[in-house]
């Protein structure tokens, strides 16, 4: 018998800050000075939107409680049933396994291997890997990121620029021409699509290439 595709997944310490940019780094990309705090209200509102599109982009797990996030938080996952060579956790980027229980009793380290970039848990018997044999695997592990990653921040402020020059133009302008000899003549392009060739379903090919190691495993592929 397989183990069931999606474990019960919960968070049990959340965090606290679900940010991917600084303030000042906010700033920057709406085309500000770093010291203008003359914006921050509308600001971390853009960047509250910015981290919950590229949570959900990514297909982050959630726990139906806590919003979705690739910042750090610890986690367990129950797996049911199992009978599998490797269990794949809901959170990727895990930065330490605490415990983990097989028909509720405690494995040591040398008992499994995770490869933590993908979340991917595989059971060891005698150093080789093996099937899990308990009906229930419960995993408690800490996934995400303190420090967040380069790509991460670059697509952040891509969107928050993107966002920010909303409110100063039509966003789905592509380009705009005015001339005025006697009277006054506009023509603007309009990019083809709207905005889902922009940000969201569809994602635009730089989107995809910054956000691609942090999507989910079935993302992926």
């Amino acid at each position: 018998m397989d183990v069931l595709k999606l474990p019960h997944f919960t968070v049990v310490t959340p965090a606290t800050d679900l940010t991917l940019l600084t303030p000042e780094e906010i700033r920057v990309a709406a085309g500000l000075d770093r010291a203008d705090t003359s914006q921050d209200e509308t600001l971390a509102e853009y960047e509250a939107e910015v981290a919950a599109e590229i949570a959900s982009d990514c297909a982050i797990a959630s726990d139906g409680v806590n919003p979705p996030t690739l910042r750090s938080e610890e986690c367990t996952d129950v797996f049911r049933y199992c009978s599998s060579g490797a269990l794949w956790l809901s959170r990727k980027h895990v930065s330490d396994v605490s415990q983990i229980l097989e028909n509720a009793v405690a494995l040591t380290p040398a008992d499994w291997l995770l490869e933590a970039e993908t979340g991917k848990l595989m059971r060891l018997a005698g150093n080789a890997k093996c099937c899990w044999s308990g009906t229930i695997v419960e995993v408690s592990y800490t996934a995400g990121f303190d420090v967040v990653p380069n790509e991460l921040k670059a697509e952040a402020k891509s969107r928050i620029k993107f966002k920010a020059s909303e409110g100063s133009r039509d966003p789905l302008a592509r380009s705009i021409r005015t001339d005025i000899p006697d009277v006054e003549s506009r023509q603007v392009d309009y990019q083809v699509g709207g905005l889902s060739r922009l940000m969201g379903e569809g994602l635009a090919p730089e989107s995809e290439r910054r956000l691609r190691r942090f999507m989910t495993q079935s993302m992926v592929g």
